[in-house]
């Protein structure tokens, strides 16, 4: 009986609310918006969104982190602020005008309201639970879903994943625009402040190990780390959240004594919030069958491929694998892992070309994107910006 009026009144329940959020934007002339997140990987997904957002209007953002260890010191350190940080409770009983979420894990909210996607990655892997994770059946849950490219957007289309006819917009990805937009300024800064003096002549490489069965970290780990720790470059680790908390490889060490056990020389800098604040300054990537190894295809330098043995078991789309492949120098499970393995290589023009129709194919608007995601929003209703924003009320999702 009881579920029997809960299934009946909760429509009506939702219909005034809806009237209620409607009637209280026209009066305030502002949104109320919560992210829902559950690592920071998520939370940088939304970040340059957020940023755009309280630059064109009055939106009150809030934030729901949702982490297996209640700590959210990443997020503080990313820019969340703390006063605006909601308990998942509390979340749960107020009344948004929106909720934005950048993965499939949330929890069910007490009332009906505009619920947004961000897609958090390019790359076509296939799970236990999906065969193919940019079409994951929840994406039929979402009012709103930001794609990164047309290609999703026409394949989930035709995959009747949309819950209404408009709910999908090619967008692209938002947190590579700042990655791509550095000048020589910003990019001095950086390196100060992330590479330390005595390691500034030197090439730097980027380590960012997925997790999975054919992962990197899993397999070769130990000898990659090794690897690296000798080579003559300053190498940044930034990890899957799963890599963290995780052996590297057979080693019986965690991440980080790993690191400090190995690198002797000190050559090293774990960072685990954000990749995108340190892609520009590297100069090679060591990475597997991964979103991060397809964007840094946009930087245009050398990338090691890690292949694992069980690779294809983990790819759902083969044309796009081996497109990625063309722009890679690729390093397999079973090769001789050593120190001359990890050396900087001069990309050839076929490398690059490779790397610019990638792009084609997985980044709409790229260097742009956020200027886009921000219109979407407005012209939807979702934020409310100011008279000297430009808002296309008639955009068609791939404009």
């Amino acid at each position: 009986m009881k579920k029997f009026f809960k299934r009946l009144l909760r429509p009506i329940v939702n219909r005034y609310v809806n009237r209620y959020c409607g009637v209280r934007r026209r009066l305030r002339g502002r949104t109320r918006l919560l992210f829902y997140g559950s690592n920071p990987m998520h939370y940088t997904m939304f970040l340059p969104i957020q940023k755009k957002i309280e630059q064109v209007s009055d939106t009150e953002i809030f934030f729901c982190f949702d982490t297996k260890d209640g700590k959210t010191s990443g997020f503080n350190r990313l820019g969340a602020d703390r006063d605006r940080m909601r308990s998942l409770t509390k979340a749960r009983f107020a009344i948004w005008d929106a909720i934005v979420f950048a993965d499939f894990k949330k929890p069910a909210y007490l009332w009906t309201t505009r619920r947004t996607y961000i897609c958090h990655g390019v790359a076509a892997k296939r799970t236990l639970q999906v065969d193919d994770y940019r079409y994951h059946p929840s994406l039929n849950e979402y009012d709103l879903v930001f794609f990164h490219n047309e290609e999703d957007y026409r394949n989930a289309r035709l995959r009747g994943l949309f819950k209404h006819e408009n709910s999908g917009e090619i967008v692209g990805m938002c947190c590579l625009d700042d990655v791509m937009n550095r000048n020589q300024e910003r990019l001095q800064v950086a390196r100060e402040k992330y590479i330390p003096s005595a390691f500034r002549d030197r090439k730097v490489f980027l380590y960012a190990p997925t997790w999975g069965p054919s992962a990197s970290y899993t397999r070769r780990g130990f000898e990659i780390l090794s690897a690296l720790a000798q080579s003559d470059a300053f190498v940044i680790v930034k990890p899957h959240p799963l890599c963290n908390t995780s052996e590297v490889g057979d080693s019986g060490y965690d991440l980080r004594t790993f690191l400090e056990e190995f690198f002797l020389s000190g050559n090293y800098l774990l960072v685990t919030d954000t990749p995108y604040e340190i892609m520009p300054i590297t100069d090679m990537i060591i990475s597997d069958f991964s979103s991060i190894t397809f964007e840094y295809t946009l930087l245009r330098k050398p990338i090691m491929l890690f292949e694992g043995n069980t690779i294809y078991d983990e790819v759902s789309d083969r044309g796009q694998y081996e497109m990625l492949r063309e722009c890679c120098f690729v390093f397999h499970e079973n090769s001789d892992i050593n120190r001359d393995t990890f050396t900087y290589r001069e990309l050839s023009a076929d490398k690059i070309a490779a790397m610019e129709q990638l792009q084609r194919r997985c980044f709409s608007h790229a260097g742009h994107a956020t200027e886009i995601a921000v219109q979407k929003l407005a012209a939807r209703g979702i934020i409310v910006p100011g008279k000297t924003f430009p808002v296309d009320k008639g955009q068609s999702a791939g404009s």
